[in-house]
């Protein structure tokens, strides 16, 4: 829906190595926990930097802006090719059990497979792409919206579908119009309409109308080279934004034009950044090791010595902060209450599940503004996720639902029935989020996205594979804003 941007990214967050700003003590001693996107090693755009000297006609054309694309056209030259390579009749667009056996088989017919469906429902009946005129059933691939008011499973494509490459990439690496990685996005408080993402190749881009037309922001900044971890809009000013990535914490005060590094250090594994919105002087950075406060006042204060996996505020009450951590031992996951604006945290231990962290696990959580004492933790163990959940504050805790990877669960549920999510790819593709109109609503995803009614008690899969939408699985990043429900996926 970004037809006429110049430069089309898309919604996501990043991950790198945090030393504690000068805190030697548990965080250099303590082993690196999985940071938010470590990915795993098969997973990367890095696998598109292949040779292309050999690619035929037609798919250099899916890298190109869609205003100056043909669909028929292609379809036409793909078509031809797929005939003259003695692979028979190319699979129609849309019969997804030929085209994932096909997509299997060559790499060019996965760059085209996936290309028709994030374009499908904007193709017209004259073979342009308009983004703006939806004519087919409704898709999702990389950032999506749901309507306002409600979870259901009708969704809207806003996310961008080509590779762009940070400045420093870009000299040896072409845009891909296959898919982006989107890892972290954040939306302004006070306009709605304004967001900004980063992608897996450190790109920042910015949109001014929810996600219909992206554009970029610090194009040209030198220290945007590497996948960005974390953003954060300041609450009652959308010109400054913060941005954390393997090189620091970047800022921008006048709406992406130019950026400043706040904080310059090479190797950060950025879990998240928050911002404290009734006191935005203060930021909140968590990262594989450590979790760090800074002030306008005081720069970057001692924090937490062990890995962050994510932070909360309690609506209505910002000295309230929930935080999920990683324990001393290293081997499970606390979670930890502030009273007083993050100065200091206690774990509270009421019903908090004791299991082991998956190797690869970790933990998200999700608070809403229809009940401001409801928190949901989605919490990665070897024995499979757990969705717990907190009806005063955090206080006392009580699973609500888990799965294991021994049952014997359909990933696909079309019926309310039990969580039949796994623990995926682990932390690396791990979210949850509750409407803000519904307390009862939430969706989460590790490797499949999946939506609650009733309190995260029974779930049913959203999208692919239970529908022929088309949505890619890895849920990175989600958000539930003004009754609109928003998914990142890579």
């Amino acid at each position: 829906m970004r037809s006429v941007a110049p430069h089309r990214q898309a919604l996501v967050v990043a991950l790198g190595v945090l030393a504690l700003l000068g805190h030697s003590s548990a965080a250099s001693a303590m082993e690196m926990a999985p940071s938010r996107h470590a990915q795993p090693a098969y997973h990367s755009v890095a696998r598109e930097r292949r040779d292309e000297d050999d690619a035929p006609e037609w798919a250099r054309w899916l890298d190109r802006d869609p205003k100056d694309v043909n669909v028929l056209e292609v379809q036409r030259e793909y078509q031809h090719w797929y005939t003259s390579e003695a692979r028979g009749e190319a699979p129609i667009a849309g019969d997804e059990a030929a085209e994932e056996g096909a997509e299997r088989d060559d790499p060019w017919v996965e760059r085209y497979v996936r290309w028709r469906r994030s374009i499908e429902r904007y193709v017209q009946p004259d073979g342009s792409i308009d983004f703006a005129r939806p004519s087919g059933p409704t898709q999702l691939v990389e950032a999506a919206r749901v309507a306002p008011g409600t979870l259901s499973t009708t969704w809207n494509y806003l996310g961008p579908i080509t590779t762009n490459w940070a400045a420093d990439e870009r000299p040896a690496h072409d845009s891909k119009a296959s898919h982006a990685n989107v890892y972290a996005f954040d939306i302004a408080p006070s306009n709605h309409s304004i967001l900004y993402c980063g992608t897996e190749t450190g790109v920042v881009s910015k949109s001014t109308d929810k996600g219909l037309h992206w554009s970029p922001a610090g194009e040209s900044y030198s220290n945007f080279s590497s996948a960005v971890g974390g953003i954060a809009i300041h609450p009652n000013n959308p010109n400054i934004v913060f941005v954390a990535n393997g090189s620091g914490v970047h800022q921008t005060t006048n709406g992406g034009v130019s950026w400043t590094p706040l904080l310059s250090l090479a190797g950060l594994a950025p879990n998240f950044i928050r911002i404290n919105p009734a006191r935005p002087d203060t930021i909140f950075v968590g990262t594989a090791s450590a979790m760090i406060p800074h002030t306008t006042a005081s720069g970057w204060g001692s924090g937490l010595s062990r890995p962050a996996y994510d932070l909360a505020f309690k609506p209505g009450d910002s000295s309230i902060l929930y935080l999920l951590a990683r324990n001393a031992a290293g081997d499970s996951v606390d979670f930890l209450k502030s009273t007083n604006s993050g100065n200091s945290f206690a774990k509270r231990l009421g019903g908090w599940v004791g299991d082991v962290l998956a190797s690869d696990g970790g933990a998200r959580m999700t608070v809403t503004s229809a009940d401001p004492n409801r928190i949901y933790v989605a919490l990665l163990t070897p024995n499979g996720p757990r969705i717990l959940r907190s009806s005063d504050s955090g206080e006392h805790w009580t699973i609500v639902a888990s799965n294991s990877p021994l049952d014997s669960l359909a990933e696909c549920v079309s019926t309310a029935g039990p969580l039949a999510m796994t623990n995926g790819q682990g932390y690396y593709d791990l979210s949850i989020s509750a409407s803000d109109t519904d307390a009862n609503q939430l969706v989460v995803g590790t490797t499949g996205l999946y939506r609650s009614t009733n309190g995260g008690v029974t779930y049913v899969t959203v999208g692919y594979p239970c529908t022929s939408d088309y949505m890619h699985p890895d849920v990175q990043e989600m958000r539930s804003v003004g009754g609109d429900a928003w998914v990142a996926s890579d």
